[in-house]
């Protein structure tokens, strides 16, 4: 693998060298030294020599030969390099990360003198910094030190964050009166939400010093019991200050909300929050949204919309210019999402009331929002009435959003009409079924819709023309500095934080060197990293190559077990890769918050009754090998009790029992409209993506028609059941 990196990267990195070329000789023996084994700093070099030398060969050089030498254990020199690159750098980019390093190696040493030059030169004063610079205040805040201009700085910016009550415990530490201190600790109520106020902060500040008849006393206590878990003793200090005519802010507001939420009492909060809102004007909307929550988590849908109701009519009755559109999203998705709760009829009456002001986009060409501020609400809305076999009232869903909604729910809304249409259980003119088919061909071509609908929408297409079909505009928005900074990074060998580098920068980086980095992480085996950074690249409506979306978006690693274990259950070998793209996205070590391992997200048990079936001695699920000869033969095993294999990857999602209810339940739906009305969401978007990644799968490496393939894998021929005729 060394050999392989460094060839690639000699290969990458005189597209990043400066035009002298009497720098490329240098560069690229450093390159050569970063793949091998050998730990002596190359002669002659000194650490700041090597720094300066690397940044005139390369624009961010220093900072990647810092990253070097850190990586292989020159801390001392490390910091050398790094300092050099956050003071001479000709990149942005680099000078920004080696502060963000400088302060790391800091806070491991201790040593916070390091950072000091930084801080006197106000280099560090950055909101972005606020993670970073934690460490720092916590140490300032345990010694009773620190730099009170930097502090100033950072508290004028009020953070809700634990590096917030840092810098002010640091800050109160400068000052010598009590009076001066506890005006800081208290600002932090005002400030930070309890959750993120460190458990020490109560060391510096000790609530129960202050007068309990005093409001500050009051309040200090009413956090202090929220922090502690004890809600029924912060809800009552909480309401105690209420009383005592305090001041308010966002953040108490919220926690007070909070603390009456787990204490339990819903109904009894929120008609505390409704009363005290007439009382405090300044926060009357964060009482009011308050009580509405607690109005719907208690039950009571109707109180819940009288109050959104009243929320949203008082902002639409502002000039356009004063409202406050986050204001009316949410208050729209809480009238959408309580009418659910109360009637069908509640629902086309919101909607309708929601078009009529134009808060969902209207045939007028007004309206401020498309459907997607009700997902995934409204898409479970639609699954309830395919199994409830309202398909008329699909179509009236349809008619009452039609120019609101967004592409996934035009493209989900129309292929299920369709559906519906083309199992006869309800009749559609030929004109509306025809602009059905048109809404969905436009709806699944938006990279912002899954390309499950793609291949419903066009199953005798290739199906990459879903990757590659778009036109881009992204190289017009490419920051230089970003694109010349990654462009260096591709020159090295795979450094620790190269994926960290790439997630921060992808939205200001050039499509081609994006690539570039996806085919660096995927080599090196980080698929998943290369997978999603693909992902977001074509979510934000750029073209992928051919060659991109076959190689690094479809890969087939452990290639030479799956076909062997594909082939010895009779498994398709494109199947068996859908699933494990979709479970693990190839990487063996993930393990899930419910406990399904490696590559095909096992369960421990349903693992081990497979494994004594097959006769396999006992392995570890997170091994490659043995993961994918288990999972294999479960599937297989799936497939032959439920004969479809959309069936058994539903089983395999959900578990066998779920399957049984739901094969009951809803066995008169033809196979994709019986997806559609699954009742777990989770479930109906896992089939669709590893059919979707089974057909791609299929398509590229066996050369399978998407109609084939959708009909082997869901007994269906999409074609006469969405009646598309063959598009």
């Amino acid at each position: 693998m060394r050999l392989l990196w460094l060839l690639l990267s000699c290969f990458l990195l005189f597209s990043c060298l400066s035009d002298d070329t009497s720098y490329q000789k240098p560069f690229s023996d450093f390159v050569s030294w970063a793949v091998s084994d050998s730990l002596d700093l190359p002669a002659p070099y000194t650490y700041m020599s090597l720094a300066r030398e690397m940044e005139e060969a390369a624009p961010g050089g220093a900072f990647f030969a810092a990253a070097v030498l850190e990586d292989k254990g020159h801390r001392d020199g490390a910091l050398i390099a790094y300092s050099y690159a956050a003071e001479k750098s000709e990149l942005a980019t680099a000078r920004y990360f080696a502060l963000e390093a400088i302060v790391d190696i800091a806070r491991e040493k201790g040593d916070f003198s390091i950072v000091d030059k930084y801080i006197r030169e106000n280099m560090l004063i950055s909101g972005e910094f606020s993670f970073y610079a934690s460490a720092l205040f916590e140490a300032w805040a345990r010694t009773g030190g620190g730099n009170r201009k930097f502090l100033d700085s950072f508290l004028s910016r009020r953070y809700d964050s634990s590096s917030y009550v840092w810098a002010a415990i640091a800050r109160a530490a400068l000052e010598d009166s009590y009076d001066k201190k506890l005006a800081y600790y208290i600002d932090v109520l005002f400030t930070v939400s309890s959750d993120n106020i460190p458990a020490d902060f109560w060391l510096f500040f000790k609530p129960f010093s202050l007068p309990e008849t005093s409001a500050y006393g009051l309040l200090s206590r009413a956090v202090y019991y929220s922090k502690m878990e004890n809600y029924t003793l912060a809800v009552s200090y909480y309401k105690r200050y209420a009383s005592t005519a305090p001041m308010f802010s966002p953040v108490i507001l919220y926690d007070f909300y909070r603390a009456y939420r787990l204490y339990g009492r819903l109904s009894e909060g929120a008609e505390y929050f409704y009363k005290l809102s007439s009382s405090v004007s300044d926060y009357s909307y964060e009482l009011l949204d308050y009580a509405a929550r607690l109005y719907r988590f208690s039950g009571a849908p109707r109180a819940s919309t009288a109050v959104w109701q009243d929320i949203l009519d008082y902002q639409l009755s502002l000039l356009p210019d004063k409202r406050d559109t986050a204001v009316i999203e949410r208050a729209a998705w809480y009238l959408f999402a309580n009418a659910i709760r109360i009637s069908d009829d509640a629902v086309f009456d919101v909607l309708s009331y929601l078009t009529e002001k134009n808060v969902l986009y209207s045939a007028s060409g007004g309206g401020l929002f498309s459907t997607d501020i009700f997902a995934p609400e409204l898409d479970d809305f639609i699954s309830v009435f395919i199994r409830e076999k309202k398909w008329y009232s699909l179509v009236r869903l349809y008619s009452e959003l039609e120019f609101s909604l967004s592409p996934r729910h035009a493209a989900l809304l129309s292929s299920v009409i369709l559906q519906a249409a083309g199992a006869d259980f309800m009749d559609l003119s030929d004109s509306f079924a025809k602009k059905l088919r048109e809404v969905l061909k436009k709806a699944a071509s938006d990279s912002h819709v899954h390309p499950y609908y793609f291949l419903l929408a066009y199953p005798n297409r290739n199906p990459l023309d879903y990757y590659t079909g778009l036109r881009t505009d992204n190289e017009a928005y490419t920051d230089p500095d970003a694109d010349a900074f990654l462009k260096t990074a591709l020159s090295f060998s795979f450094l620790p934080d190269f994926i960290l580098w790439v997630d921060r920068l992808y939205k200001r980086v050039s499509p081609d060197v994006l690539y570039s980095a996806a085919k660096k992480l995927s080599l090196s085996g980080n698929y998943l990293e290369a997978i999603r950074l693909l992902s977001d690249i074509h979510d934000e409506g750029t073209r992928l190559s051919l060659p991109v979306v076959k190689e690094l978006m479809y890969p087939m690693p452990y290639v030479s077990i799956a076909s062997e274990e594909a082939e010895k259950r009779s498994v398709p070998l494109f199947l068996v890769y859908g699933l494990m793209r979709e479970e693990s996205l190839f990487t063996p070590s993930i393990n899930s918050h419910a406990g399904a391992m490696g590559l095909m997200q096992l369960m421990p048990d349903t693992a081990e009754e497979e494994r004594k079936k097959i006769g396999l001695s006992p392995g570890n699920l997170n091994a490659p090998g043995y993961n994918i000869a288990i999972g294999t033969s479960y599937l297989a095993r799936l497939i032959e009790r439920f004969k479809l294999p959309m069936y058994a990857l539903a089983a395999y999602n959900a578990g066998p029992s779920r399957l049984n209810l739901w094969m009951s339940s809803y066995k008169d739906l033809p196979p994709l409209l019986w997806l559609e009305a699954l009742p777990i969401r989770e479930t109906r978007h896992y089939l669709r993506k590893v059919l979707s990644s089974s057909i791609y799968y299929a398509s590229i490496y066996k050369g399978r028609h998407t109609r084939d393939t959708l009909f082997m894998l869901t007994g269906t021929d999409v074609v006469l059941a969405l009646h598309t005729q063959g598009e």
